[in-house]
């Protein structure tokens, strides 16, 4: 007979591997699955914040819309974006720095003598941006979003290029290595969160197995009760589901096959005193017809009136 796993077994089986795999899956592709979408969500902020800013630069041909202008680079800086507005003479440096975002410490470390983080210096992000092609480019209808992972000891950043009208350009860029840390931090927090999801449902499996096993196990020995004929103990299920409609059917059952079994001992014990009650004429016949054949053969006895009738008898109740 085969080895039988019981369903809170198989059930746990089921869901600890469903739940390693996903710690398994987490741990080698999480960090990067969530950097990537964190870094997606962080380019379509720039270029939300680049769209709201052009809108209000251009939104006056003359003049533009500073104060519009000036309250989406303030939400700009708030979510930790840094900003650079300038124009470009024409041997490709700045000309007017018109607003640029000062942070002394972004990248971790103080420098007391440069307000500027190097790699959001105007003259470094100016030449980072020839360096990738930024001036190459059209940029006046679509920005350049480009993201740096650190190659060649650049920074990691994502950096928005783009061009407002002739001379005036718009240059956004975000620290990437902040998004690096809080995708392994939401990494490290899922981890967790699915160990205690494990513990909780390994003891909330073992309780709530016993529960859904028990009236199985009550139907099963049912079953096994009705196979030895014995019906005296119905199946009591009152789990209000499909199981106690299954118990119930069983006792119907149980109850036509005891009604059968009753009906066919009945049955039988008529079929035995019918067949006695057949059996005793022929026993009889059977003896008339041996003391019938013993008189005949008879002969200086049978001429005797008595004998005469008693043979006339028997030979009557033969036929």
């Amino acid at each position: 007979m085969p080895k039988i796993h019981s369903i809170g077994h198989r059930l746990f089986l089921s869901t600890a591997l469903i739940l390693l795999t996903t710690i398994a899956a987490t741990l080698l592709f999480g960090s990067s699955l969530i950097e990537r979408y964190y870094v997606h969500n962080k380019e379509v902020e720039l270029k939300h914040a680049y769209q709201s800013f052009s809108l209000a630069f251009n939104r006056n041909e003359s003049l533009p819309d500073w104060k519009t202008a000036g309250e989406v680079l303030y939400d700009a800086e708030k979510r930790n974006i840094n900003v650079m507005l300038f124009t470009i003479d024409a041997n490709g440096n700045i000309d007017q720095l018109i607003y640029t975002s000062r942070y002394n410490n972004w990248s971790g470390t103080n420098d007391s003598q440069n307000s500027f983080k190097p790699a959001y210096s105007p003259k470094l992000w100016l030449e980072r941006a020839q360096h990738e092609g930024a001036f190459s480019q059209d940029i006046s209808e679509e920005p350049l979003v480009i993201t740096s992972n650190g190659s060649d000891n650049r920074p990691q950043i994502i950096d928005l290029y783009s061009q407002l009208s002739d001379n005036c350009y718009l240059f956004l860029s975000t620290p990437k290595e902040q998004i690096s840390l809080a995708a392994n931090l939401a990494t490290k927090y899922y981890v967790i969160i699915t160990c205690l999801t494990f513990f909780l449902l390994t003891i909330a499996i073992y309780f709530q197995s016993k529960r859904f096993t028990k009236p199985i196990i009550e139907i099963n020995s049912a079953a096994q009760r009705i196979s030895q004929m014995d019906f005296a103990t119905p199946c009591n299920v009152t789990t209000g589901d499909e199981l106690q409609n299954l118990s119930q059917s069983i006792n119907v059952m149980a109850q036509n096959l005891k009604a059968y079994i009753a009906e066919m001992e009945l049955n039988q014990e008529l079929l035995k005193k019918i067949w006695s009650a057949k059996q005793k004429p022929i026993k009889c016949a059977a003896s008339l017809s041996l003391m019938s054949r013993t008189i005949s053969k008879l002969p200086s006895l049978s001429s005797a009136p008595i004998l005469r009738r008693c043979w006339s008898s028997m030979r009557a109740m033969q036929n």
